[in-house]
This record gives C-alpha cells, sequence and structure tokens, in this order.
C-alpha cells in the first residue's frame, strides 16, 4: 500500500511502508479511491489511489480469501509445527542451565548455542522465502520438520560434547528452524483477510505454548530419564506430530503486487525496490536493535532463578510462564490490531511492555513473586511485538526475510553479549548482581527501538487517536 501525497500528511511522495490491510485502512483515512476499468482477463475491479496513481490488484479481492474453513486447518497445522520448532528454541534455557550445572562449559559457551539457533532461525528465512517459491510450503514443510527431527536425534548422542551441540542444536536445528518458520508464520495471511491478526497471532503462538510446555516438560525428561534420552523424545515427537501437519500445507492467495502506473494509459511499471521506503528501513532498524536482547529473558531466566536460591524445577517454571505469556500476548496484541488501534501502535505498545519490565522490575526481583511478575510482563511485550505483522501481504516473504536476515546476528549477538556480561560481572554462583548489566542491555535497546517505532507511526500519521 502506498501512502504518499497530500492526502496523508507527513508522508512524502515515495516514502511508503505497506501496512496490512491495505484497502480498509485507505478508505478509513479517507484518500481518494475510485475503481478502474478492469483488464480483459480479468472480472475484478482495480482500486487506484488517485494521490499516489497506484493500482492495488490484492485490495479488491477480498472474497479470494476464505476466512474460516479450511484456512483454520492451515492455522491449526501452523500452530502444530511452531509449538515444536520455535518451543523448542524457547526452551533453550533450560538445557543449557543443565549443561551449565554439569560443567560443559561457561554461560557464554552454552549460549554459544542458542545464539547460533536463533541466528540460522533468521538467517535462513530469507533462503527459504526463494525456495518456497519454487517447492511450495508443503515440499519445505516436511523437508525441515525431517531435518529438525533428525538434528535433535543426533544431539542425543552429542550430550557431552560442546562442539557436538553447536553443530546440530545450534547449526542444523537453526537451519531447519528457519525453513520452517519462513513457511509456516505467512501462511495464514494468504487464507484470511478480516481476520488476519487473529489467523497470525493463533500461528505465532504456538511458539509461546511451545516454549513454556516443553520448558516444563524438557525438565521432567531430564530429571527422569537424563538429557540424551530428552533429545530422542524431542525428536520422535517433532517427527510423529509433524510431518502430518507439514503435508497438509499448501498455498493460499498469492497477492498480486502494487503496480505504480506510467501517465494515464494505465500501463503498469516495475514496482520500486522495498528498500527504497525510509519507513520500512526503520522498521528494519527496529526489529535489529530489538533481537539483540529478544532472546536474553527467555535463555536465562532458568539460569538467574539458580542463581538465586530457587531450584531447577522453579526456573523451568519462570520460562513456562514467560513463554505462556507470550503465546497470550501473540493473540492478545492481534485481537488489539484489528479491532482497537492498529497494527503499529499495538507494535509499539508492545515494545513499551518489554522496555518497562526490563527496567522497573528485572532489577529487583529476587523473590518468586517477582521474578513471575516479570516473566509475565515481559512475556507479553514479547509475544506481541514477535507477531504483528507491520508490512503488506502482497511482498511479505521478501519483507519479512530482510527483516528475519537483519535480526539473525542481533539473534546470535545479544545471548553472547549477556554471556560475556554475566562471567566479567561474577558469574552464575554470585548471586543476582552479575545479572543487572545484562538487565539494562535489554532495556536500554528496547528504548532505542521504541523511538524508532514512533518516528514510523509518526510518519503513518501524526493523529494519535486513529487506528494505525
Amino acid at each position: 500500500m502506498s501512502h504518499a501525497g497530500s492526502s496523508k500528511p507527513g508522508i512524502q511522495r515515495g516514502d511508503s511502508i505497506e501496512l496490512r490491510d491495505r484497502a480498509i485502512h485507505r478508505t478509513s483515512l479517507g484518500d481518494d479511491v475510485r475503481p478502474a476499468q478492469s483488464s480483459a482477463s480479468s472480472a475484478k475491479d482495480y482500486v487506484v489511489d488517485s494521490a499516489t496513481q497506484s493500482i492495488d490488484l490484492d485490495a479488491s479481492g477480498h472474497e479470494e480469501y476464505l476466512d474460516g474453513g479450511f484456512g483454520w486447518v492451515i492455522v491449526g497445522c501452523t500452530f502444530l509445527i511452531a509449538f515444536h520448532f520455535l518451543g523448542l528454541l524457547y526452551a533453550w534455557g533450560v538445557i543449557q542451565a543443565d549443561l551449565n550445572k554439569k560443567g560443559l562449559g561457561g554461560s557464554q559457551l552454552l549460549s554459544l548455542i542458542g545464539g547460533l539457533n536463533a541466528f540460522f532461525t533468521a538467517a535462513f528465512c530469507l533462503p527459504t522465502s526463494f525456495i518456497l517459491r519454487k517447492c511450495g510450503p508443503r515440499i519445505v514443510g516436511l523437508v525441515g520438520v525431517s531435518f529438525l527431527s533428525l538434528s535433535l536425534f543426533l544431539c542425543s548422542f552429542a550430550t557431552h560434547s560442546l562442539g557436538g551441540l553447536i553443530v546440530l542444536q545450534g547449526c542444523c536445528a537453526g537451519i531447519a528452524n528457519g525453513a520452517l518458520f519462513m513457511t509456516v508464520y505467512p501462511l495464514p495471511s494468504q487464507f484470511f483477510m478480516r481476520k488476519r491478526g487473529l489467523a497470525t497471532g493463533i500461528t505465532s503462538c504456538g511458539g509461546g505454548i511451545g516454549g513454556a510446555a516443553w520448558s516444563v516438560i524438557v525438565e521432567k525428561l531430564i530429571s527422569k530419564v537424563g538429557l540424551s534420552w530428552t533429545y530422542r523424545v524431542l525428536a520422535l515427537s517433532t517427527l510423529v506430530l509433524c510431518l502430518p501437519a507439514a503435508y497438509t500445507l499448501r498455498p493460499g492467495v498469492q497477492p498480486r503486487p502494487t503496480q505504480p502506473l506510467s501517465g494515464t494509459d494505465m500501463t503498469p511499471t516495475p514496482e520500486k525496490s522495498i528498500f527504497k521506503s525510509s519507513m520500512y528501513l526503520r522498521v528494519v532498524l527496529t526489529c535489529v536493535i530489538v533481537s539483540w536482547p529478544f532472546f536474553i529473558p527467555p535463555f536465562y531466566l532458568p539460569q538467574y532463578a539458580v542463581s538465586i536460591g530457587m531450584t531447577a524445577s522453579q526456573g523451568a517454571l519462570f520460562s513456562a510462564l514467560y513463554n505462556i505469556s507470550s503465546g497470550i500476548g501473540r493473540i492478545g496484541f492481534g485481537y488489539m490490531a484489528d479491532m482497537l488501534v492498529g497494527n503499529l501502535t499495538s507494535w509499539i505498545i508492545a515494545l513499551l511492555s518489554i522496555l518497562l519490565s526490563s527496567l522497573t522490575v528485572w532489577p529487583f526481583s529476587v523473590t518468586f513473586a517477582s521474578v513471575a511478575g516479570f516473566s509475565i510482563w515481559c512475556g507479553l511485550g514479547s509475544g506481541g511485538f514477535f507477531s504483528l505483522q507491520v508490512v503488506g501481504n502482497h511482498r511479505i516473504h521478501q519483507a519479512i526475510g530482510w527483516i528475519e536476515m537483519a535480526q539473525s546476528f542481533g539473534g546470535l549477538i545479544g545471548p553472547l553479549t549477556a554471556g560475556l556480561l554475566l562471567e566479567k560481572f561474577g558469574g552464575t554462583d554470585a548471586g543476582a548482581a552479575p545479572y543487572k548489566p545484562t538487565m539494562y542491555v535489554v532495556g536500554g535497546s528496547t528504548a532505542v527501538a521504541s523511538l524508532l517505532a514512533l518516528s514510523v507511526r509518526a510518519s503513518y500519521t501524526k493523529k494519535i487517536f486513529v487506528k494505525a
């Protein structure tokens, strides 16, 4: 969607961000929209924005979206796959705490495993977006599930090898995660228009609910059968439950691009690069900055609990609270975006939740109730930030692919930075104090990201009490 010209104060021609539900936003904000003649090959009307002379081939096609029916089957399958691959990533902190207790490595080295997993989960999204165009979601999903299951199974033979876990859990499982992420997360948008926020929120919720469930399950399995058999159980569950779900996947509506018109002859010209939008670049920069501390709370909460004198089971419970709150936040913020304030505003509120919880609650959390409160509040904000789609649907794979590629470095560097600071200021045996620099890193970087997000919304509209 282009928002340009005099119809939108504060937005210059050619400086656009493509927001979800483009036709709805354009009409509600009073843009000049009118029907244009359809081509001979299509009976659908096109929508033309006279301010930008752009033709929106997607805006008039609401009736193509199922908005229900088989679309909910797709949502269920994507939820189940996300429950496994992303849930296991979020539950990594429980395994890291166990490996640290057994002396396999220090916090910095062990965080490299989770950091590499997060890095490849994000970095492999961009190449997957090109593979999906050729192979489709079913084939990519089946390959991703099989590779993830194999990686977890092989990890069961490397529980005493730091190098083996770095390669298998960090790199191989991370690549599989990236393939699955790009396959399942954009897919509900191809089946839903009016309920898109809810549908994508449910899929995204799979990661949060999975992280909560696996945090508790993994801790119980480790205490009962050991880490090796825990990995085998994870591999079997991934294979048995996710293969049928991946086989069910299929593409939905393939949105067509908004094409600028040349002159008055309605001749389409090539669409401009997404990187020529300063608003999109600010969105990317916001995501890069917030990705740096994003995985620090879920990776370090279990270890933090043990450091302040709590049990490993309580640490796993905090991880579960964080992740289940993240799942609730994904649905709740999706509903808020659809029904109340819009995606950008919801995105900013989610960032502020992470910021305030990290600076006003976590540094003072030394009791069960206070750590639980931080886990819930930060989890809600993290889930909302993660799930909200603030780019247009017709270039969603390209836009999200580049965002995830940019975020990949933050996902790697963030946990490593936290591990380095922790060891520098006293280590895991020195109580809560060594964790405080990391807490301020999380809050400070999120504050910068919040300011950037506010600037994006100000460019979109300077009106406060409008849906944006």
